[in-house]
């Protein structure tokens, strides 16, 4: 990450071209960022696609802002996660508030508690998290050295450790709170008519989501960067008041020197967000006495475990993946098995027998633990192996659980491989209703009629929340459906066509 601090140009540009889809991950596993991009949607085409627009629309349906498009992602435990892709007017609108505001809202990216701020990060996003939960994956297990450090120096003398989560975190946050965290409640509300800066990110806010005011979208960095704003000053409540914390998007992690201090560490923060109307898990709040481990142990046994051959054969393959599973089964809070293949396949090289079993392994596993599929379209493409491998049970299983995450990987797998699509599984995945599988089918130019017959069947051109859910299918299927030309042009979506801006890539087996 580059040390100059983004400017609002910056900030723009990344969040409508690369942080828009929910890819903020070092590792962009919950979405093939291969076949959906937003990158032609650049700050002009924005700029001038909302001075064409205006915000309200005029179907033959009373709308109050846009719908977003639904996708779920299988975390390592199986539990889903919702995540949402906004409508490209709303959150154009949303993004050039933020960037117009960026003076108002960029301390947070110095906010010295916070360690997953903005900034450049391989200069193009603006965000770019490094692990999925505290309880997931370690602080370490990424080598953040500096983050350990910083662990260390506050925890020293400390002899205790509290750690507690926010509840429904992006889901509870209230957009009012926006402007509450600039003016205070009472003030906020009396203003709430008035053309102020908040009012408009407020507005921008609520317009992605219908109107409404409570919870925002999980997956565009666009909030982050609200949720950032929001407990920057919590944060620096907290540490006038002399805490020692960390701070990981909505877990926090403090250092204390007695239980009485650790415990009104928790008192205070449940206090400070119930002011935004947030509140913490209660099954996720842990007072322990130290020294405590910096590192899961199953973490230290793997790095310790990993082939020491740079080219491990099929048996290193084995036995390390063995290890593993069984210490999948002694951790079940941590996320093992996508940690040891991640680190087996980023850090060994494979020849074509070792990376034919690595994928046989892996395909095995992805039944049970879908989190790997990112993984194995990795390894598949890197070593140029996988076209005579079958996947159809994971996709089998991830159509029966509609797992939007399982069915794009299985489906993108098939395609960098060559593989068809047969019409018994398209006809399933089409029957889950799910956007953006039927977006990969696209994206693999196959069974195309079959999304577009779903499209004239179940979808009517007035009801225009019902096309915002479905507006990635409905921009790119243009030709094939033409009854959407009204929707198209009120919602601004006619116009980026106009000017070729693609949110689906095609899929070239050679590419």
């Amino acid at each position: 990450m580059s040390n100059l601090p983004p400017n609002k140009d910056y900030v723009y540009n990344a969040l409508l071209r690369y942080n828009y889809l929910p890819i903020g991950k070092k590792h962009p596993d919950d979405i093939p960022f291969k076949a959906f991009s937003t990158e032609d949607f650049t700050p002009d085409i924005a700029n001038e696609m909302l001075e064409r627009y205006m915000r309200k629309r005029q179907g033959k349906e009373k709308v109050t802002g846009y719908d977003q498009i639904e996708y779920h992602a299988t975390r390592f435990n199986l539990v889903t996660r919702l995540f949402h892709i906004p409508h490209p007017s709303p959150y154009a609108r949303l993004c050039k508030r933020i960037s117009e505001h960026w003076d108002k809202l960029s301390h947070i990216c110095e906010n010295p508690n916070s360690r997953e701020k903005p900034g450049r990060h391989n200069k193009e996003r603006l965000i770019m998290t490094e692990y999925e939960s505290l309880e997931q994956i370690s602080l370490m297990n990424y080598n953040k050295l500096a983050d350990a450090r910083h662990k260390l120096k506050i925890s020293t003398g400390q002899f205790y450790r509290v750690k507690a989560d926010i509840a429904s975190f992006y889901p509870s946050i209230y957009t009012h709170a926006i402007p509450w965290i600039v003016d205070g409640r009472d003030k906020a509300k009396v203003n709430s008519g008035v053309e102020l800066w908040y009012n408009q990110l407020d507005e921008a806010q609520r317009d992605i989501k219908r109107g409404e005011t409570q919870g925002i979208p999980i997956g565009p960095a666009t909030s982050h960067i609200i949720s950032e704003f929001i407990l920057f000053k919590i944060d620096k409540v907290l540490s006038d008041t002399g805490y020692l914390f960390v701070r990981y998007i909505d877990d926090y992690e403090c250092y204390c020197g007695t239980r009485e201090k650790a415990e009104d560490f928790v008192r205070k923060l449940e206090q400070e967000l119930r002011k935004c109307l947030l509140n913490l898990n209660p099954k996720k709040v842990t007072i322990e006495e130290l020294p405590l481990a910096y590192e899961d142990q199953w973490v230290v046994t793997l790095r310790n475990s990993l082939p020491s051959k740079q080219k491990p054969s099929p048996q290193d393959i084995m036995s390390f993946l063995d290890l593993a599973v069984d210490l999948q089964k002694h951790y079940p809070e941590g996320s093992v098995l996508k940690y040891a293949t991640r680190t087996l396949a980023n850090s060994k090289e494979f020849d074509e027998n070792s990376a034919d079993f690595f994928l046989k392994y892996l395909i095995a596993l992805a039944v049970h633990r879908p989190s790997v599929l990112p993984i194995l379209c990795q390894v598949s493409k890197k070593n140029n192996v996988g076209s005579d491998l079958e996947i159809f049970s994971v996709l089998e299983q991830s159509i029966k659980f509609q797992r939007s995450d399982a069915i794009c990987w299985s489906l993108y797998f098939m395609g960098i491989n060559g593989q068809e699509v047969n019409n018994d599984l398209a006809k399933k995945i089409i029957e889950t209703g799910d956007c953006m599988s039927m977006g990969m089918l696209i994206a693999l130019k196959q069974h195309q009629e079959k999304v577009v017959n779903f499209i004239n069947t179940t979808i009517t051109p007035d009801s225009y929340y019902r096309c915002d859910q479905y507006w990635i299918l409905l921009h790119e299927l243009v030709s094939d459906c033409p009854q959407f030309k009204r929707y198209r042009g009120d919602s601004g979506l006619k116009f980026l066509i106009e000017n070729k801006v693609h949110f689906i890539k095609p899929i070239d087996p050679k590419s």
